[in-house]
């Protein structure tokens, strides 16, 4: 199979794959599939009626996706006309991302120049003090973030004139490294993501966190934990539906789907201990919120094996 057609929220989404050594960052995973059910079926993602129309729940909304791959997620929202959709993986990967926004009729804008540079200073930087020429992200046979080709479409590009299916930026990023300047200027709304936590690379989990902290404190008046002098190794030891229970507060946690505060949704397939996962949650200053079963989609679920969570700054 080369590609996949998403079909959820009265969309339609077809994406070419490509392969890619352990997989990632090139074909769909059934979290993908999850989570877009979620996004069908929740109320909280209803449109709402507004002087007596519809108005749709992704209208204005600023969102990121992380570790994109095939962009299949963030190009269904940027179909439901949300204002800013960002899709960010590996520089390699980003070619697929901008080929795949091209053919779903949205305008894909490498963003920006500055984007790829910080890309490639971080890559640089980090291979000089391990002394190691290969990178030190998964699945990054080599690093492409300098490189003509990844921006040879210029700033901005569309298969046709017709842009009614949205824009959506394409953004290299490295977890844990310092956000680009498109995603560190406005406050973002919603950050989502799938099957991010990978079993050869555990190490990437407090990266993972300490990034999503980092675009959920954009712009408001507060400073993940991660960047503070933080001793904490609390771990939560109750676990809830495959997802530890955290300090978060109980109406914190009854307001599980109010999606008017930022935050972040993850779904992943439970494959191996993801435990430390959650303790550099606690670390970057992050709540964990467990999305209920019977919030998901009926068809779309897989229980006990694929989890889908709420992470909020505490």
């Amino acid at each position: 199979m080369d590609s996949y057609t998403l079909r959820f929220c009265g969309q339609e989404v077809e994406v070419g794959l490509a392969w890619r050594e352990n997989g990632t960052g090139s074909d769909l995973w059934d979290s993908a599939l999850v989570l877009a059910g979620y996004f069908e079926c929740c109320p909280a993602f209803a449109p709402l009626e507004v002087g007596g129309s519809n108005k749709s729940f992704w209208a204005g909304k600023r969102v990121v996706e992380l570790g994109s791959g095939t962009g299949a997620l963030g190009l269904l929202i940027a179909k439901l006309r949300a204002a800013h959709v960002v899709l960010t993986d590996l520089p390699e990967c980003c070619p697929l991302l901008r080929k795949n926004a091209r053919a779903n009729g949205c305008i894909a804008i490498a963003e920006d120049r500055d984007s790829l540079d910080t890309a490639a200073s971080a890559s640089s930087s980090r291979r000089r003090n391990s002394g190691d020429k290969s990178s030190s992200q998964p699945h990054s046979n080599s690093d492409k973030a300098s490189s003509n080709s990844d921006v040879s479409d210029g700033s901005s590009t569309s298969a046709s004139n017709n842009n009614d299916a949205g824009v959506a930026h394409v953004v290299p990023l490295f977890w844990g490294e310092p956000l680009p300047t498109v995603l560190s200027q406005e406050p973002i709304d919603l950050v989502i993501g799938t099957d991010l936590l990978l079993p050869f690379a555990p190490e990437l989990f407090g990266p993972l966190c300490r990034s999503i902290a980092a675009l959920l404190a954009v712009g408001r008046d507060k400073t993940p934990l991660a960047s503070q002098s933080c001793s904490s190794n609390g771990f939560p030891d109750e676990v809830h539906d495959g997802i530890p229970e955290t300090s978060a507060s109980s109406s914190t946690r009854t307001n599980s789907t109010d999606f008017h505060k930022p935050c972040a949704l993850l779904a992943y397939e439970e494959r191996f201990d993801v435990s430390d996962f959650f303790k550099q949650c606690t670390l970057a200053g992050l709540d964990v919120l467990p999305v209920d079963l019977g919030d998901l989609h009926p068809t779309y679920r897989d229980p006990g094996k694929i989890h889908v969570m709420r992470l909020v700054l505490q």
